[in-house]
């Protein structure tokens, strides 16, 4: 999709830093890294794909929408450091990336009660939307219902108008 263009330029991105690792790690090993490559290649860009026709993404205007009638809990996935530099959607909640399984899990131990509301759809965004589109695959094999991901991002949450607000070190 047109879309997601942005996404798999970031995505190329990390996928071009792990084949030169994985090219050096061959190298250092005495191995032809071409094989390794093609393999890594496949497996990513395809998994990407599943990933994007098992969820629902929905535009940033929509997501703007849901927040401004108070119907979804809108939750910004990035990294700390990612919100200090850039703000974030004014009344955002923030669970990093790395935590998200934990605090809504009520069977762990980092489990956060009433992080979200459990009557209102789950709306994920990272900085351009390929990490929450994994994070919303994994809440909805976690058995979360009505999950969607903001298409684009943060990014294309700036451009349709909605608040950002900045975030201070704490």
């Amino acid at each position: 999709h047109k879309s997601h263009i942005k996404d798999f330029v970031e995505f190329d991105k990390a996928l071009a830093a792990n084949i030169i690792r994985v090219s050096l790690e061959s190298e250092v090993s005495g191995g032809s890294a071409n094989g390794l490559i093609k393999q890594y290649l496949s497996f990513s860009i395809g998994a990407l794909r599943k990933v994007f026709s098992n969820i629902k993404t929905i535009s940033p205007d929509e997501a703007f929408n849901l927040k401004k009638d108070d119907n979804c809990n809108l939750i910004d996935i990035r990294d700390v450091r990612e919100l200090q530099k850039e703000g974030t959607v004014e009344s955002a909640q923030h669970i990093p990336r790395g935590m998200l399984e934990f605090w809504l899990d009520p069977e762990s131990s980092y489990f956060k009660e009433k992080k979200i509301s459990e009557t209102k759809s789950i709306v994920l965004f990272c900085a351009l939307g390929l990490r929450s589109a994994l994070a919303t695959k994994s809440l909805v094999e976690m058995g979360f219902k009505n999950v969607a991901h903001v298409e684009g991002g943060f990014d294309a949450l700036k451009k349709c108008g909605i608040n950002v607000v900045s975030k201070e070190k704490k």
